[in-house]
């Protein structure tokens, strides 16, 4: 038996218990004082009818089968309870009068009741016992595993939130039950308070921190290729064939396994702080940069694969086990990504990266800081990591790549990364990874490092000449030694780059299929220049004319972030109809003619494209992901800053300047919606898994991104709020895509139980410098799923009106969709407050009956409690001091905001309440916590 149903057992249990006790007392009570002995029938017979309704709900919350013997004892319990019930209302139904208003009747009654006077005590002394032993068996079950049973079902991974909450209020009212006067279950519950609290604080802390797309970039990154990088943590002995020891050179050897030594050892070591005549302070300074390993690199070096091989490898787990001795090890890993979402960006989503991975592995640590919510995230990851009671117990071990792709200043980062180890060297470990920037070279001067492009000529030579094996079976003009020679070529050429290898080697594949010969692939190899940025130009340039317009289609179309496959199959129907896909049948692919059609599209981008994209799993750790759940990216971030640089975007104006690329995107998701099945608005094939990790589908991904970019342009360029036309457009696509989600659903029939995946975030802002983030997941009907999206980006245009979505309408006749819509737009306004979007959409809102001063339920620090849709504007308006408050900031808007508000019927009262001051910690600020506080009236 689960633990909530377990739960609600005991719950029932001690009703039952409670009205068995009333049931004697009330009657003692009103035989003592005289009453007529029809109204005490009268409340018997109620406290008996609950009794028996209370006993067949418990009869039917126990299993059907496999027993416990302890649930089969209550089984019998609340039969008899059952039964005990129905024989007392038979006979308080026997002594009624029958006719009120008849003196005999009356006399008649009376007598009955005397005679049957026995027999009612009996049975309510029967219903007595049963309640006595009810309370016996309660606690038996108490110390025979019903604890045990919620310890086991509380884990994070098998109950949800909500779950958790609705576990604890039944304790909280089971508590408050004033007839539970029984020491041993009264002692019983406070253990089983005590159960429950922990884990749910854990839990709702970590669902704060937890974001599914985390480590996206981490699982996109390639696996390193055979047996490369494998010398770093094996030895250049162990990790080479026989092939490979002879292309050694003595020095070559010697000078990788000195690297080697050097990386186990810092693996493996405790940092010994260097002797001399300097001060302590400077040994200080030299000893914390000890801990940190620096791994530099050329753009497409190999500087993630490496970080991804050195983080899932082993031997890096047991040389680190070895250095934290006693102490627990927690191993920790955030990879920086310019081409995600903000928070795979920025510092907010480095910090709740890490937190969440170093509580997962050590909820011990999760007392040692202060509630979550009154500090940044990354504030709480500095207090942690520079807090001794942390390292007590643990060692902690990180792993942070693409240091250059964060998108603040690096000095910034650097000195943070630096801070972290000042007073725990001994006991924090952090291994970067970051291009050759002198930012990075400077701020880890003195640091172990390694640069990888100096390093990789052998496993570069491996790399090729594996692909080279499965190109061979492939060539007919070209032999296994002209090959080997290529693989040198290319070597030699390189200079450390493997991304360079891996355009080159593509490129020799595609000319082997068009039967060049060895000659003709030599010519090749050495037309391709060596830097990055010059080949991305000879690859550009190389585009034939023919195929330039689709090219270039397709590489703007890449530029939105998460485009699938599938989309890029009908970008040549509508470049010859571009209402091709509104005029398309709502007929879902069969799963022949979908890998037809995925295959020609894959040889279409890579025929085109010339090796700048590249095509990966939408969730590369799954196996459950549907056919056609693929995505189209750059190969490289690199690829991304040459294509945006202004000589190329002019390279590619007159072939798609007259193409509206932007509603090209929209038609193309269009026809994804009417060629994929219901299913793909999950993430996986298996539902239950689907709905338990909480991951929004691709599906769902791309639209969101869709609306996004619509948003993004409006606000860059607004004389397009005066094109009409390009609006209805966009509206006209976003109506689409609801009705091709609901009609999908009404075909197959709504799943019961599996609604659509979709994550709402609420930013709030406190004094100083502090922001906090409630999430939460919504899980959402087909009829809801676009309005949700549109209310949450606050596209007011969807609402305005009632042309496309009714808000007023309803809110009269769908109350709970409604609730949903008001959480959504409260997650956009708390998110872009300060924008003209947020001033309209809360005027549509408003003007649909919607009070400013409306209340949402959310989740703070594992209670449930209600926030105020004015109070938190009232807040963010007089404490701007975030980024996110900063985030699409327009001057001025303030006193618009009020003034919608105010109009609207809001609040005008409230208080500032000003609480302790804290001076921040190696700062000149003084921060005072204030509190904003609506007052009624």
């Amino acid at each position: 038996m689960g633990a909530l149903a377990a739960l609600g057992l005991v719950s029932n249990i001690v009703q039952l218990i409670d009205c068995g006790f009333r049931v004697i007392s009330l009657a003692k009570e009103l035989h003592e004082s005289g009453e007529e002995a029809t109204y005490s029938n009268m409340n018997s017979g109620f406290l008996a009818q609950e009794m028996r309704e209370l006993s067949l709900k418990l009869m039917k919350q126990l299993p059907a089968s496999d027993l416990s013997d302890d649930e089969k004892a209550l089984s019998r319990l609340t039969d008899q309870c059952s039964r005990l019930s129905n024989k007392l209302l038979v006979l308080l139904d026997d002594l009624k009068i029958k006719k009120p208003g008849s003196k005999v009747d009356i006399v008649m009654g009376v007598l009955r009741n005397m005679r049957k006077k026995k027999e009612r005590d009996q049975l309510e002394a029967d219903l007595n016992n049963c309640g006595q032993q009810l309370n016996i068996q309660i606690n038996k079950m108490s110390r025979s595993g019903l604890t045990q049973k919620l310890e086991e079902t509380l884990s994070i991974s098998s109950m949800t939130q909500q779950d958790i909450l609705h576990l604890k209020d039944q304790v909280q009212k089971l508590q408050q039950n004033p007839m539970v006067d029984s020491v041993d279950t009264a002692d019983f519950f406070k253990k089983l308070q005590k159960v429950i609290e922990t884990p749910l604080q854990h839990f709702c802390l970590l669902q704060d921190l937890r974001d599914p797309r985390m480590l996206d970039r981490f699982e996109n990154v390639d696996t390193a290729h055979g047996k490369t990088f494998e010398w770093l943590i094996h030895g250049p002995d162990n990790s080479r064939n026989d092939a490979e020891a002879e292309d050694y050179t003595s020095g070559d050897f010697e000078a990788k396994s000195q690297k080697h030594r050097e990386f186990v050892s810092w693996l493996q070591d405790d940092i010994v702080q260097p002797s001399g005549s300097s001060t302590v302070s400077s040994r200080l300074r030299a000893a914390h940069k000890q801990s940190i390993f620096y791994i530099a690199g050329k753009p497409g070096a190999g500087k993630s694969t490496l970080m991804k091989f050195i983080c899932q490898n082993k031997v890096t787990l047991e040389r680190l086990e070895s250095w934290s001795g006693e102490k627990k090890l927690i191993c920790a890993k955030a990879f920086f990504w310019r081409l995600g979402n903000d928070e795979q960006k920025n510092l907010t989503g480095l910090a709740k990266c890490l937190l969440y991975q170093i509580f997962i592995a050590a909820p011990a640590l999760i007392p040692t800081v202060s509630s979550l919510h009154a500090q940044t995230y990354f504030t709480t990851l500095r207090r942690l990591l520079t807090n001794g009671q942390t390292f007590e117990k643990h060692k902690i071990m990180l792993f942070i790549d693409g240091l250059d792709e964060y998108e603040g200043r690096p000095l910034e980062l650097i000195r943070e990364i630096l801070g972290w180890t000042m007073g725990s060297y001994n006991d924090l470990k952090i291994c970067v990874a970051s291009r050759q920037w002198n930012e990075f070279e400077v701020g880890f001067e003195g640091c172990p490092s390694l640069r990888i492009h100096e390093w990789t000529h052998h496993d570069i030579r491996n790399f090729a000449m594996d692909r080279f094996e499965e190109i061979g079976d492939l060539a007919v003009l070209i032999d296994t030694r002209e090959l080997k020679t290529l693989a040198e070529v290319i070597v030699t050429r390189a200079e450390g780059v493997f991304l360079w290898v891996r355009v080159v080697l593509a490129s020799i594949e595609q000319g082997v299929l068009n039967g060049d010969d060895f000659k003709d692939l030599q010519k090749k190899v050495s037309a391709f220049p060596t830097e990055l940025k010059d080949l991305y130009q000879y690859l550009f340039d190389s585009i034939p004319e023919y195929d330039r317009q689709m090219a270039f289609e397709t590489l703007i179309l890449t530029s939105h972030y998460s485009t699938s496959l599938l989309q890029y199959k009908f970008l040549g129907d509508l470049s010859k109809d571009p209402d091709f896909a509104i005029k398309m049948p709502l007929v879902p692919l069969s799963e022949e003619t979908l890998r037809r059609y995925l295959a020609h599209t894959r040889r279409q981008i890579n025929g085109r494209c010339k090796c700048f994209l590249e095509i990966r799993a939408v969730y590369p750790d799954t196996t459950e992901c549907y056919q056609g759940e693929e995505i189209v990216s750059y190969m490289h971030s690199t690829v991304e800053e040459f294509l945006t640089q202004k000589h190329i975007r002019d390279a590619m104006e007159p072939y798609v300047g007259h193409i509206d690329t932007f509603d090209r995107l929209c038609q193309t998701f269009i026809a994804l919606a009417k060629s994929i099945h219901m299913l793909h608005l999950y993430s996986s094939k298996d539902l239950e898994t689907s709905k338990k990790l909480g991951k929004q589908s691709n599906f769902t991904a791309v639209l969101e991104a869709i609306i996004v970019r619509f948003t993004a342009q409006m606000y860059d360029r607004p004389s397009l709020f005066h094109v009409p036309r390009l609006i209805d457009r966009f509206l006209d696509f976003l109506n689409h895509i609801n009705l091709i989600v609901v009609q999908k659903f009404e075909e197959h029939g709504l799943i019961p139980g599996y609604e659509i995946v979709h994550h709402n975030f609420i930013y709030f802002s406190n004094s100083g410098r502090g922001s906090w983030i409630e999430r939460s997941t919504l899980f959402l009907l087909p009829g809801q799923f676009v309005k949700t999206l549109a209310a949450q980006r606050l596209l007011f245009e969807y609402f305005e009106q009632g042309r496309y979505c009714d808000l007023r309408a309803i809110r009269q006749a769908d109350p709970l969709s409604m609730d949903i819509i008001v959480k959504a737009i409260f997650s956009g306004v708390s998110r872009g407050l300060y924008t003209r979007r947020a001033i309209r959409m809360l005027e549509v809102l408003f003007q649909a009956g919607i009070s400013p001063n409306v209340q949402i339920d959310i989740i703070k620090a594992g209670v449930r409690t209600k926030l105020e849709l004015w109070d938190n504007i009232m807040r963010r308006i007089f404490l701007k001091a975030t980024s996110v408050e900063k985030a699409g900031y327009e001057e001025g808007l303030e006193y618009q905001l009020i003034e919608v508000g105010l109009r609207h019927g809001a609040m005008a009262n409230f208080d500032l309440v000003f609480g302790p001051c804290y001076e921040m910690t190696n700062t000149n600020q003084l921060i005072i916590k204030v509190n904003v506080c609506g007052v009624s009236g």
